[in-house]
């Protein structure tokens, strides 16, 4: 699905890209403070912290950043696509799990949502513009990453699958050559006994016969 698609899913028109572009400057400006909180709360929470241990953060933010303001600049194009999808496969190497995404998501949200309703709360429609436009980016950049986290973790699915099956078919060979070398022995030994048989049957008729011939 093309990014055009998306945009018209998610009602990401003209005017949306025009109400971004004009609060950027404003958004631009709390931005550092709502990702520097984020980062507080992720590196102490038990659920995330693990994650970022070791993690240089001042570098995250600086990424962050520039996404976020790429995101705000209403540019939805290619660049931003893959930059998006390319954020989703990132996230599933290194174990950020979609839960603790959208939780982190939802953070920086509902902070930029707050900061909204001080600066601009007064102005009803305005305001409600603004935060339109935010939440449906948000949540487009929210599907986009997820989407290719997604395919990212199918795809080392089916590789792992491909690599168990090839590991089991190598063992079930393993197995029929063993099954057909002990088929060959039974049949060999059932031979033996089939011969052992028939040896004791002619046995058992010579006696009979020669019983028979000492009958009164």
């Amino acid at each position: 699905m093309d990014i055009q698609t998306k945009l018209s899913y998610f009602q990401i028109d003209e005017s949306v890209k025009t109400t971004l572009r004009d609060a950027r400057p404003f958004l631009l400006e709390v931005l550092p403070d709502v990702l520097k909180s984020f980062y507080d709360f992720v590196t102490t929470h038990p659920e995330s912290r693990e994650k970022f241990q070791g993690k240089k953060i001042d570098r995250l933010i600086a990424v962050q950043s520039s996404h976020w303001g790429k995101l705000f600049s209403g540019d939805f194009d290619e660049e931003y696509l893959q930059t998006s999808l390319a954020i989703g496969r990132v996230h599933e190497k290194i174990g950020i799990t979609p839960y603790l995404y959208i939780g982190g998501y939802n953070f920086v949200q509902k902070r930029l949502t707050s900061l909204v309703i001080q600066r601009f709360g007064k102005k009803g429609e305005q305001c409600a513009q603004i935060l339109n436009a935010i939440n449906a980016s948000i949540l487009l950049d929210m599907e986009l990453a997820l989407t290719s986290y997604a395919d990212a973790s199918n795809n080392q699915s089916a590789n792992d699958f491909a690599n168990d099956l090839l590991d089991d078919n190598i063992s079930l060979s393993i197995a029929v050559n063993e099954v057909s070398v002990g088929n060959a022995s039974m049949m060999k030994s059932l031979d033996d006994i089939s011969l052992q048989i028939q040896s004791v049957a002619g046995a058992v008729q010579q006696l009979t016969a020669g019983v028979s011939s000492i009958r009164p």
